[in-house]
């Protein structure tokens, strides 16, 4: 719990006192509180089985296509891209992926696999000018699909100790490279000049990391229902859910919008900010 103190424009307080932030998590890698449904079911010990998870994928990829990219008929999908390749780990859902983005009228579905045992030796022991024309090769396929208007949909999932024992300089210096290399497209992606969303799903490795307490069979289960449940896709109609959502961060937004506030004071165990906002600032959802 942060204790909130809103000053709007007219320099009065909002009369707000307490905003639960613990409400909004955003990443179920270093976020878990008692806020979150998975925690309040305490946690690896009930989550859902194997067969309960593989029944909520399907609805979790109508969630991703339907609402997350909003693909409409006679529009591209790809899924993944750039450095955020599809893993082997995730075929079973993307196959859900691939069977929606089909069924809302996809014109084609692109799928972009990689390999982090291929990418971690590749980034130690590929020839760069090599790695760079296969980066401008990638892009060059990306934008065409982009002109067609595309939509893009990733899931990043990277093993968080891919790249140990490597020369700190090569992994920098091999990122650099197709970073520079898709600038173009990703300012226009994050500009939202195309559409797309990211899509958390598991690996055994992040898995491990997460819930190390756990069986190690149940490690990628127990990631499934916390990523399911802090996305607010573990329910019988994610879709439905999300779209109520959104209405309701619409009507706080206009509602924060008419506040009008000037300056935010958060106050918290070892945190005192204060955080001012433009003249003309707006809350969007």
């Amino acid at each position: 719990m942060c204790t909130y103190t809103g000053v709007n424009a007219g320099g009065k307080n909002t009369g707000l006192d307490l905003v639960d932030f613990s409400l909004y998590n955003i990443s179920i890698r270093t976020v878990h509180t008692a806020a979150c449904s998975y925690c309040k079911s305490g946690g690896g010990a009930q989550a859902k089985g194997v067969l309960g998870v593989r029944e909520q994928l399907r609805k979790f990829a109508e969630l991703a296509v339907k609402v997350g990219v909003n693909l409409q008929p006679g529009q591209s999908l790809m899924i993944g891209f750039g450095i955020r390749q599809v893993l082997p780990e995730h075929a079973e859902f993307v196959r859900h992926l691939i069977e929606v983005g089909y069924e809302q009228g996809a014109r084609f579905v692109e799928v972009e696999y990689g390999d982090e045992a291929w990418l971690r030796t590749s980034v130690q022991r590929a020839d760069e000018q090599i790695w760079e024309a296969r980066a401008r090769h990638q892009l060059a396929w990306i934008e065409y699909l982009a002109e067609q208007g595309a939509a893009y949909l990733a899931i990043p999932a990277t093993d968080p100790d891919l790249f140990h024992g490597i020369d700190a300089q090569r992994v920098v210096q091999m990122n650099r490279t197709v970073t520079r290399i898709f600038k173009p497209f990703n300012d226009k992606r994050t500009n939202n000049e195309y559409s797309w969303s990211l899509v958390s799903a598991p690996t055994q490795a992040w898995a491990n990391k997460v819930f190390p307490h756990l069986p190690e069979a149940e490690r990628v289960s127990a990631l499934w229902s916390a990523i399911l449940a802090c996305s607010r896709a573990d329910g019988e109609d994610p879709v439905r859910d999300w779209q109520d959502h959104i209405q309701r961060l619409r009507k706080r937004g206009e509602w924060l919008r008419q506040l009008r506030v000037k300056t935010l004071h958060y106050r918290g165990p070892g945190t005192d900010l204060r955080v001012s906002f433009h003249p003309r600032h707006i809350w969007a959802s």
